[in-house]
């Protein structure tokens, strides 16, 4: 049986989806394909290029030392992902899709036309900064002619490119629809309004996959909450085990 799983965007909610992947192998169940996005491309990565969940989990963790927020000399976006890039380069064992064990289509936007880019060959971590360089806070990435940011903006979701390919789609989302405390900026409102939308769109490209994994326990986790990654990697597996049942008999295992 052909398998393909969507890994959704989330920042740092994300590495619940290595968690996740971890009680799926439990399962018996392995993905055939990849499609990614944003902190879904980040900390799925591993997986596709055919380290364990647990072994994943340690050079996330690794990589999450590195300071995210370095100021930008460009224009288009305060902070620069060039010392997150420099860490995956020098911790990757590959550098281009075509090295994968498991195929992955990773997701960014192409922000002057408006439309989703599905990346699949060539430059694998230039593919996955383009598709975590959340809009205005990271600057844009420039690539094979195209402006891209984080593949969230158009598809957080990016089970379109897995259609026909699978006999079965699992997908994961982090989701951000939760209510929350309080907003004490305007940075915090702009996350939070692109957030909410980016939910609704998940939710309407969800019957597309044959199940989707959704832990309710991320809606107390932030998107730069990567300090806490070990939580968020536990609570991802935890629910998925809770859920095995109805998992197997989806799949008909």
């Amino acid at each position: 049986m052909k398998i393909g799983y969507v890994l959704s965007g989330g920042a740092a909610r994300s590495i619940a989806h290595i968690g996740t992947i971890k009680a799926l192998e439990e399962m018996g169940i392995r993905p055939t394909i990849i499609s990614a996005v944003s902190g879904g491309a980040l900390f799925g990565v591993g997986i596709a290029a055919g380290y364990s969940p647990e072994e994943t989990l340690e050079k996330v963790l690794k990589v999450g030392t590195v300071r995210w927020f370095y100021p930008s000399t460009k224009s288009g976006g305060m902070f620069t992902l060039s010392r997150i890039e420099a860490a995956l380069r020098e911790e990757a064992t590959m550098g281009t899709f075509e090295e994968l064990k498991i195929p992955m289509i990773v997701t960014a936007t192409d922000i002057i036309n408006g439309v989703p880019v599905y990346l699949s060959e060539g430059d694998l971590i230039t593919a996955i900064i383009a598709s975590c360089s959340y809009p205005a806070i990271f600057e844009p990435v420039y690539y094979n002619g195209h402006t891209l940011l984080d593949g969230g903006i158009v598809n957080n979701f990016p089970v379109e490119p897995l259609e026909g390919k699978c006999d079965k789609i699992i997908g994961m989302s982090t989701g951000s629809g939760h209510a929350i405390k309080k907003i004490t900026s305007v940075q915090q409102i702009m996350i939070r309004t692109m957030g909410l939308a980016i939910t609704e769109h998940d939710k309407s490209r969800f019957p597309k996959a044959d199940i989707v994994i959704e832990p309710r326990e991320l809606h107390g986790y932030g998107m730069f909450d990567g300090g806490k990654g070990r939580e968020i990697y536990d609570i991802g597996y935890k629910h998925t085990k809770k859920i095995q049942k109805e998992i197997e008999e989806v799949l008909s295992l």
